[in-house]
């Protein structure tokens, strides 16, 4: 397996017109989102305006899912939901999207040959969960809190705005344990 462990101070804040975004990773490395050229990114954003419009990606499926707050997403001519904490939202890119509300959102966006799944994930103190997983890739986002992972001889201790990313999964189980009560996002990606 391989393990990338990213620290809050290597994330890159941006403003958008309804506040700010936080690219967490972009997948390949060398990929931007001007160019328009990545196959999955990962961010979250603060949307603090009252009521915002989203910017567009043309050829690409978008994941949302609420960390703080909540907001009222529509998606002209498709549907429309309410959202609050941990629910979450699939729309395509190009879809003309807005809300209203006020939030933390997780973003996952994608091209359509990635398969994505994104799952929120509460740990108490001390509360171990086992997770099998069979997939290209693997984001472990620590929202709040602090914990360990574990899986085949390999720890790391994540604490809240770090994430950890696992490619080239070899079969197993991974061991999440909370060492303060804790919020994790689990990311699985792969290729259709």
């Amino acid at each position: 397996m391989n393990y990338q462990f990213i620290p809050s101070s290597s994330h890159l804040t941006t403003k958008w017109t309804g506040g700010t975004t936080t690219q967490l990773f972009i997948y390949p490395a060398e990929s931007s989102v001007e160019a328009r050229n990545f196959d999955f990114r990962i961010s979250t954003a603060k949307v603090e305006v009252s009521e915002s419009t989203f910017t567009p990606f043309l050829g690409y499926h978008r994941t949302l899912l609420i960390l703080e707050g909540g907001i009222e997403i529509r998606h002209k001519s498709h549907h429309q939901k309410v959202l609050n904490k941990f629910d979450q939202d699939f729309f395509k890119g190009d879809w003309e999207t807005s809300s209203r509300g006020t939030c933390i959102d997780f973003n996952v966006i994608h091209k359509p040959s990635i398969a994505n799944s994104t799952n929120a994930l509460t740990l108490s103190k001390g509360e171990a969960k086992q997770l099998d997983f069979f997939s290209d890739w693997l984001v472990v986002y620590v929202h709040k809190g602090l914990i360990k992972f574990w899986s085949k001889n390999t720890e790391y201790v994540i604490s809240a705005g770090e994430l950890l990313v696992i490619s080239e999964f070899e079969n197993g189980t991974i061991e999440l344990i909370g060492i303060e009560n804790s919020e994790v996002i689990l990311v699985r990606l792969s290729k259709k």
